[in-house]
């Protein structure tokens, strides 16, 4: 009998999927979005079933209540000014503000069972209210409940109005890491109220344009300098301050003579002018 002289290899086959999704979600700009009068927060609602009675869940952040008289009363009556269009699952929920939601996943699952206890479903929202971290944490678990939850935005800081609100990031840290759990998920839609803005602090408003707009001065002190190697030019280096950098310290690097000459200090040889800190309110 003649030998099987075929190939034994296993025959292998490479087929290529692709696939691409579509995103878009309005960013609304509004002024008082619980003023039962303002119905930017139930057209946002009702964008996609303009005829169905939404269920909706509203975790806010516990700072609103300073200074602001029954803010979760508001919520409510405003759903109950809209009840053809809005239903509130739950008494509106408040949820710590700043980096303490992050830091601890017992927020997060605390909001998971909730939204478990409450029986929402995808077609339900989510929203939240606050700011950055708030957003992220809440995010976070709407991304994560049933595969994506609906979720709005309403953030209440100005960083948070043109950063955490309107991209398409959350998270929360873990494992001393920051945001290291974590999706994109675009939300629903967003809303700006700009009442939010006029009643923050003065500090806390230039503290957020400053940081929106990458001025030099962050939390930790460190300056914006950007020490870039110019391919074109042998040995070229640029130095760029912003310009009232120059103004917060007592000696600055510079360039000499094509030579980068770094102060005899710590930090890239920086040190902080204390009256200018004292007079800018950094930190």
């Amino acid at each position: 009998m003649a030998a099987d002289t075929r190939s034994t290899q296993a025959r292998t086959a490479l087929h290529w999927q692709r696939f691409s999704v579509p995103y878009e979600y309005p960013v609304v700009f509004t002024e008082g979005v619980f003023d039962p009068d303002n119905p930017a927060l139930r057209e946002v609602l009702c964008r996609l079933e303009p005829a169905k009675r939404h269920r909706v869940v509203v975790f806010y952040d516990d700072g609103l209540n300073a200074g602001r008289v029954q803010f979760a009363e508001a919520i409510v009556q405003y759903a109950q000014r809209h009840s053809d269009a809005i239903e509130l699952a739950c008494a509106p929920v408040a949820v710590p503000g700043g980096e303490k939601i992050k830091s601890d996943l017992h927020f997060v699952e605390s909001v998971q069972q909730t939204l478990f206890d409450l029986h929402l479903d995808r077609h339900s929202f989510v929203i939240a209210v606050g700011g950055g971290a708030v957003l992220d944490a809440i995010g976070l678990v709407a991304a994560t409940t049933h595969r994506g939850v609906r979720h709005i935005r309403i953030p209440t800081t100005v960083l948070a109005q043109n950063d955490s609100g309107v991209g398409v990031k959350n998270g929360v840290n873990l494992h001393s890491v920051k945001n290291f759990v974590g999706t994109f998920a675009p939300p629903f839609a967003v809303l700006n109220d700009m009442q939010f803005i006029v009643t923050l602090p003065e500090r806390d408003k230039i503290a957020g344009m400053a940081e929106a707009f990458n001025l030099p001065v962050v939390s930790h002190l460190i300056p914006e300098i950007h020490v870039h190697l110019v391919a074109a030019i042998p040995n070229g280096l640029t130095v760029e301050y912003m310009p009232w950098t120059l103004r917060l310290f007592e000696e600055t690097p510079a360039i000499e003579g094509g030579q980068l000459v770094v102060p005899k200090k710590p930090g890239l040889g920086l040190a902080f002018d204390q009256a200018a800190l004292k007079r800018f309110q950094v930190g």
